[in-house]
């Protein structure tokens, strides 16, 4: 089990990890600290809403210095190349200025390789440029990496306070489903007192994060109360003795409710988890070559469901683990290998990613 654990972590963290180089906004016009602020609010929200490992400020300088580049006068070109010299596979770079007593921020995602402009971004505010760094940083960065916001919730979201989404609100987001912006697709490992098997997962979460709506198709391999790994001198292979041919196939839809969100400042979020739907149970022959025990299996179809608590731990952005422990409902509508019942507890481990 350590060793599908310490698997699913090391795909986690490479798959999940995209370099990216946030240069200096180009100012046209406002205060140099003022400019200072905003980049690093930007490069702060990035972490926050993509899956992105962020170059250090010091690291880029460093380059610049090196280079004998000035980060002032390069142009496009120039900050490219940097971007290939930092590693980066990704660069953000733009302007922040003023125009009448508007202020206005415009920002684009390249390619570092082919130069190619990936998504672009620009957010007004009349008179204010709090603005700026309270919403229109947000609103930026999620817009550099896909995630699409009306512009009428974009202080709401910042804020944490979507309609229906207020403090003891639990029921009524459901209700608010194109409020559910990001989408994570994962893949995991299922361990239980009646088995073991994977699933592979789509979650989509609310924009207040709070609430997150998903869907799982698990293969769940049901193991014998005396099943036993033993050694075959004859053949020098290890083999299975006293195992069952019954495998489940679960298809739950549910939902995990995070009612810590913001009160938590650590890189984990618990929730409380409740899934249900049907499950497929397909019984084959308890001996005979492969194709023999599963020629004319015995199929049946059954309501099943999970209850549980879990917590996400973020690695990268928004890629994280999901640890959940809790029970499953796996009641059949007759009885198959002498039980009519495999419900049981459950572990369910799994890495997650942000959809591009």
């Amino acid at each position: 089990m350590n060793r599908y654990i310490s698997l699913i972590l090391f795909i986690g963290l490479v798959w999940g990890q995209t370099t990216i180089a946030v240069f200096d906004l180009e100012n046209n016009g406002l205060k140099d600290s003022d400019v200072r602020i905003l980049t690093d609010r930007l490069q702060s929200e990035l972490v926050k809403v993509g899956s992105y490992t962020v170059v250090e400020r010091k690291k880029i300088e460093k380059v610049f210095e090196e280079q004998k580049f000035q980060m002032s006068g390069c142009v496009e070109e120039c900050l490219i190349e940097i971007g290939m010299l930092l590693g980066a596979k990704e660069i953000v770079i733009g302007s922040v200025g003023k125009f009448g007593s508007t202020y206005t921020i415009s920002a684009r995602l390249v390619n570092a390789t082919t130069g190619e402009m990936i998504r672009s971004s620009d957010f007004d505010s009349e008179g204010d440029i709090s603005v700026l760094l309270k919403s229109g940083m947000f609103r930026v960065a999620s817009e550099l990496t896909g995630r699409v916001i009306p512009p009428q919730l974009t202080d709401k979201i910042v804020n944490n306070n979507i309609k229906g989404l207020g403090k003891g609100t639990f029921v009524s987001p459901v209700f608010l489903l194109r409020e559910f912006y990001q989408v994570t697709n994962g893949f995991g490992l299922d361990i239980g007192s009646n088995g073991s098997g994977m699933f592979i997962i789509r979650n989509y979460v609310h924009a207040s994060e709070r609430l997150a709506l998903n869907g799982e198709l698990r293969f769940y391999d049901i193991k014998a109360e005396d099943e036993t790994i033993v050694y075959d001198y004859y053949t020098g292979q290890y083999k299975s003795v006293g195992g069952k041919s019954l495998v489940m196939l679960p298809v739950f839809v549910g939902g995990n409710y995070y009612p810590f969100v913001g009160k938590i400042e650590n890189n984990f979020s618990p929730f409380i988890a409740i899934k249900g739907g049907v499950v497929t149970t397909v019984d084959g022959e308890e001996s005979g070559t492969f194709s023999e025990r599963w020629k004319n299996p015995g199929i049946q179809y059954s309501p099943g469901g999970f209850l549980g608590l879990g917590i996400d731990f973020k690695i990268v952005g928004q890629s994280f683990v999901m640890v959940m422990v809790g029970r499953e409902y796996l009641p059949l509508r007759k009885k198959t290998d002498g039980k009519k019942d495999y419900s049981g507890f459950l572990i369910h481990l799994s890495f997650n990613r942000r959809a591009k």
